[in-house]
């Protein structure tokens, strides 16, 4: 009895659980049982093996063993054609019983969080299609929910845009040590880096997922910032992660055993895929319409549209869509004579090139007989603005696909009448828009955009008029015309806008000289009005010699001076090349010449090039 009662009051230790780390991972069902998840694709096996429904893996997809599929499967039904996703997505995010909870440890982060929903969310470039309209913001959320990556990388973008609310652009990030904004801005971007490492060791598609993820809220940060090396360079990586992710799914739904049926997760997921497709398609497209990269980087092949619709488009966003691809191709196509490979071409290749060029045109022709009859089905008159919006893009378009395989600069003169075109829409749109003074002056951002402005940026058609169209009056129209478009975007602000506008006006400067001044009794004359416009069709053309003209204008935007340009511009003369490289000073407002410097060759240098 005595040694029970030792026995009893024994004050050894008591034995505690021993602690684990908890995984954070597996699927929703484990989750809630408390059990350990194999993780197993679509659906664990430790739910399948109990007869129980593998709910998945929240945005990432998975999930199965619902009745269906067992009935499915074991009657060998007949096989079930999988619809097309476009289910909102309410199917996708809200349906589930366990809504996102973003795990933000203090108020400065919750503070931020709300900052970015509230604001800089609506912001971000989108324009995707209808499909996609809402897909966007609920994935991103729902995101930062499950991946510290995401959450972190939109912490620190949040940071960026509200330091650029308070502070304004005038701030000059170089001299200035950085403020309490920049710090947890920093912070949190080396805190997403850090979660997302263990992704880059990991081939499997929620990891890629996670990548493009975070990669797109990369791009978008440093475009915010200014930092226009770091942002291509964060797009190259992800259109490079992209294709892998594309093939692995390719190759999965090969290997595929049972064909016969799709589950509604499967359509989540490809959706979602085809989301980031898009997102980055769109986002490389409108860099390079916004004269910030070289089109030098990796890219996915184009895929030309040889399934244009044959009668019309379903909306604006599918028109764009194709017309993004036809402008695809022929960036690709015109890339060898811009960079001097075509020399070495043996005839055969030239007769091939030379039929794609045809193709090219010929999916031109057949856009805009798709758009003539859609915009004949027009509703209301906003769907017409819209569609005369792109109008101004196939214009651009033509022009591009018909000289991009000619050496000779004389052959833009052919297409006086496309570039009068241009700026002909664009001073009506500029006429009938409100002024781009009153906007900049705002010291904070709507909630919503402006429906007076255009949802596409006119930049592009204005500043490839300015730079290739040598008419002196047109071009020096479409110059004036370029501070009055710009699409009121986070990413997209003036300071990249007037980068395009003084380098425009500097080229123009260099290759007219004084040669029209003597000859033109117009020249000081501003054409303000389209009867200024269209009376210049009948003005006798003076041409611009050819050794004044530039073959490529190179941009070149240094991270280490942010509203810093450098100019590269070439020309052949007597079979050699010219080159003259200028470099744009902010604090004076002058350009000064730049001898005895090698020229960048390609983005890889530490700058970021542009040619056109």
């Amino acid at each position: 009895m005595t040694d029970l009662m030792v026995k009893l009051t024994d004050n050894r230790p008591v034995p505690t659980k021993r602690s684990h780390r908890k995984a954070k991972s597996g699927c929703r069902t484990c989750k809630v049982r408390k059990v350990k998840c194999d993780e197993g694709w679509p659906a664990c096996r430790a739910c399948v093996s109990t007869g129980r429904v593998c709910d998945g893996y929240g945005i990432w997809g998975g999930g199965g063993n619902r009745y269906e599929q067992r009935s499915a499967a074991s009657a060998a039904a007949k096989p079930v054609r999988a619809t097309p996703c476009r289910e909102s997505v309410e199917s996708l995010v809200e349906k589930s019983p366990f809504p996102p909870v973003v795990p933000v440890s203090n108020t400065e982060e919750h503070l931020h969080f709300q900052f970015f929903k509230e604001q800089t969310l609506a912001r971000l470039p989108g324009l995707y299609s209808p499909k996609y309209n809402n897909l966007w913001e609920s994935l991103l959320v729902q995101a930062c929910a499950e991946e510290p990556s995401v959450m972190h990388a939109v912490l620190a973008i949040s940071s960026a845009h509200r330091r650029k609310v308070l502070n304004g652009a005038s701030r000059n990030k170089v001299l200035v040590l950085p403020d309490k904004q920049e710090e947890f801005l920093l912070r949190n971007y080396c805190k997403s880096i850090y979660y997302l490492q263990p992704k880059f060791h990991d081939s499997g598609v929620h990891a890629m997922r996670t990548t493009l993820i975070t990669c797109l809220v990369f791009t978008y940060l440093e475009l915010l910032r200014g930092t226009y090396k770091r942002a291509y360079d964060h797009l190259d990586g992800g259109l490079k992660v992209l294709a892998d992710l594309n093939h692995e799914t390719n190759r999965k739904r090969t290997q595929s055993k049972d064909c016969s049926f799709k589950s509604s997760s499967d359509s989540n997921q490809d959706c979602i895929d085809a989301f980031l497709t898009e997102a980055f398609t769109r986002l490389r497209v409108q860099m390079e319409f916004s004269i910030l990269r070289s089109g030098m980087g990796f890219t996915l092949a184009p895929k030309l549209p040889s399934d244009l619709p044959t009668l019309r488009f379903g909306s604006f966003h599918e028109a764009r869509h194709y017309l993004d691809r036809v402008f695809d191709g022929i960036n690709l196509l015109s890339q060898p004579i811009r960079d001097g490979s075509y020399a070495n071409w043996p005839d055969g290749y030239w007769n091939m090139i030379l039929t794609e060029q045809c193709f090219m045109q010929g999916s031109l022709d057949s856009w805009l007989r798709s758009l003539t009859a859609t915009m004949a089905d027009a509703n209301n008159g906003d769907e017409l603005k819209e569609y005369n919006m792109l109008r101004i893009y196939h214009t651009m378009a033509e022009i591009m696909a018909a000289t991009c395989l000619s050496p000779k600069q004389e052959v833009f003169d052919h297409h006086i009448p496309g570039f009068l075109a241009i700026v002909t829409q664009c001073n009506d749109i500029a006429s009938n828009s409100i002024s781009s003074e009153n906007v900049c002056s705002s010291s904070c951002l709507p909630r919503t955009p402006r429906r007076s402005w255009p949802i596409m940026s006119w930049m592009s058609p204005l500043y490839y008029t300015a730079i290739k169209c040598r008419d002196h009056q047109i071009r020096t129209r479409a110059l004036d015309l370029m501070p009055s478009f710009w699409y009121y975007e986070i990413v997209w602000d003036l300071v990249i806008l007037n980068i395009s506008n003084i380098v425009a006006r500097e080229v123009i400067r260099m290759e007219d000289g004084d040669f029209f001044e003597a000859k033109i009794q117009r020249c000081d004359t501003k054409m303000s009005s389209n009867e200024d416009l269209k009376y210049k069709l009948d003005l006798p053309a003076l041409a611009l010699p050819e050794e004044r003209r530039f073959d490529t204008v190179e941009m070149v935007l240094l991270d280490e001076s942010p509203g810093s340009i450098q100019i590269v511009c070439r020309k052949w003369i007597k079979g050699r090349v010219q080159s003259i490289r200028k470099m744009y000073n902010k604090a004076a407002g002058d350009w000064t010449n730049i001898d005895g410097t090698p020229i960048a060759a390609s983005p890889k240098s530490g700058t970021i090039a542009h040619r056109i």
